[in-house]
């Protein structure tokens, strides 16, 4: 009994400690994930425009990624994805398509090349058949023209003062379902307190404990019902409404969100060609 007991305990302090080590390498996981992202003193800043984003794996690590860098002096790049799985696989892949992206952005000559060139990449060599809906955009920060390519991820709500409107548009497939998928170009404009508000459907499909989902309509009333005079604060209103509907329930996929505000008094000069890159 003695040395039964003996070996119980032993095994059980290895198991601790192994336990131990995985939420220790988890926990840099994470750090090297969300380093990766824009944080807030990283996000670009102007009297033009403001950004709030939001992001939260179900688990340690997890799919979802946005992005927001700028691609000259007068635009911006907003991009949100989110991968096909959840934890460690899904993370890996996610760091690649961010990857990709910054890279494939510094040369090309329009967001549906950008969007070919990571398709092709991740179709490449996907033994697993991951692959990521994806919404990216570039605005003219003084004008408030934007041209966008959405691979089958939730449509962008812009809120106006007058109403709701959803950016309908879509592209073509999720990236890295299908090689040689081609990818239509939409364009759209911002007026002065506009609000583009774009999501991964970790949002739409939180849960409450009776199974039932956040849905897309709710989203629709908590932000026509403005109660919010922020980027900052429409993303937080949109997080109290998920966390009141979801009660005790756990959160069941990573949940990402973004809200980019174009100023009051935003200039609007003559705009350059909508997909020019250059």
């Amino acid at each position: 009994m003695s040395n039964s007991l003996i070996t119980n305990i032993n095994a059980l302090v290895d198991s601790t400690a192994r336990e131990n080590r995985i939420k220790g390498e988890l926990g840099v996981a994470y750090d090297i994930q969300m380093g990766m992202l824009p944080g807030k003193e990283s996000i670009p800043r102007s009297p033009l425009y403001e950004i709030s984003a939001f992001i939260h794996p179900a688990k340690e690590v997890g799919g979802d990624f946005y992005d927001v860098f700028r691609l000259g002096e007068d635009r911006l790049v907003i991009t949100i994805g989110d991968v096909s799985d959840k934890g460690v696989p899904a993370a890996m892949f996610m760091s690649i398509c961010v990857t990709l992206l910054r890279q494939l952005y510094k040369g090309a000559d329009s967001i549906e090349t950008v969007f070919r060139d990571v398709n092709s990449c991740l179709s490449e060599r996907n033994p697993n058949m991951m692959f990521v809906t994806l919404f990216s955009m570039i605005v003219n920060t003084l004008t408030g023209d934007f041209c966008f390519c959405n691979a089958g991820h939730c449509p962008p709500l812009i809120v106006r003062e007058k109403g709701l409107m959803v950016l309908e548009h879509l592209s073509g497939p999720a990236l890295g379902v299908m090689e040689g998928a081609d990818y239509l170009l939409g364009s759209g404009h911002l007026d002065p307190g506009d609000y583009l508000f774009i999501y991964t459907d970790g949002i739409s499909e939180a849960q409450n404990e009776e199974n039932k989902f956040f849905g897309e309509e709710r989203i629709r009333n908590v932000l026509e019902q403005r109660h919010y005079n922020s980027a900052k604060s429409q993303v937080y209103s949109i997080l109290d409404a998920i966390v009141e509907f979801r009660g005790q329930a756990d959160q069941s996929d990573d949940m990402t969100m973004l809200s980019f505000r174009r100023a009051e008094n935003g200039a609007a000069p003559e705009p350059p060609k909508t997909g020019d890159l250059s």
